[in-house]
């Protein structure tokens, strides 16, 4: 089940995010409208939506988020979340959910520090994929409490350092970010915390940090600013942003 999570202050992200997904081979996927502007951009581009209302801080977006999430994985079903600044190159499902592991995330940068430290590298949840066990469900009901104060990704990377996460050992290479190795490899690492088991995808598919002599990414998420005029300038920047699909209605026809 594809989702992705957005309000008006994103609009235009989601048309373009909407569009090159269903160009990657993305056809039905569902966005959480969190207001009726968002709900009728959503309309318009023919996807299928629900409207959870909500208006606040930066925080209290991703607690809602996440607590969606948890009423997904309470009804049986596997998100697999988006953000919308994420850009789907080619159809990156297939991949993903060829990982049996209960949870399977593109790889991040160096942010919590001390996820970084004992890792290499961080689970981001930029694009991600739960599984609906009970170690999971059980994962979210520790961690949501703690948004109250922080992220989705500190807490949830802090929680499971402290519940042991280690990934088996593998070949790696470093890629640099703001003076920092980020390390990578080029297959999948696994890993396992207690009963939960994780895999972390590869930078080369899943490219958070640039790697431009990969010919293929399936998807990029470029790190940009909050705002989306920012986002927007940013991925025109590096030729991320396909106004050609954004201006032209035919470009999300197939999401009807």
């Amino acid at each position: 089940m594809v989702c992705v999570f957005a309000n008006r202050d994103y609009g235009t992200l989601l048309k373009h995010w909407l569009a090159t997904a269903a160009r990657a081979g993305c056809h039905k996927p569902l966005v959480f409208c969190f207001d009726e502007e968002t709900a009728q951009i959503a309309a318009e581009a023919g996807a299928s939506s629900h409207t959870v209302p909500f208006n606040g801080d930066w925080l209290g977006f991703m607690r809602h988020q996440m607590q969606i999430t948890r009423g997904i994985l309470a009804l049986g079903y596997a998100p697999l979340a988006s953000d919308l600044d994420a850009i789907w190159l080619r159809d990156p499902i297939p991949y993903t959910i060829g990982h049996p592991q209960d949870m399977v995330f593109s790889p991040g940068t160096v942010q919590p520090s001390e996820a970084h430290a004992a890792w290499g590298n961080v689970l981001c949840f930029g694009y991600y994929l739960l599984r609906p066990t009970s170690a999971v469900l059980s994962m979210l009901d520790k961690c949501l409490p703690l948004m109250e104060s922080a992220g989705d990704q500190p807490v949830f990377n802090r929680y499971l350092l402290a519940q042991g996460l280690n990934f088996a050992p593998t070949s790696l290479y470093a890629l640099s970010f703001n003076g920092n190795d980020v390390l990578q490899s080029r297959e999948t690492r696994l890993g396992a915390a207690g009963d939960l088991s994780v895999a972390l995808l590869p930078n080369r598919l899943f490219q958070r940090l640039p790697e431009p002599d990969e010919p293929e990414p399936l998807v990029i998420h470029p790190i940009t600013p909050k705002v989306e005029d920012t986002k927007i300038a940013h991925l025109k920047e590096i030729g991320l942003w396909f106004e050609d699909l954004v201006s032209v209605p035919e470009a999300v026809s197939e999401l009807r």
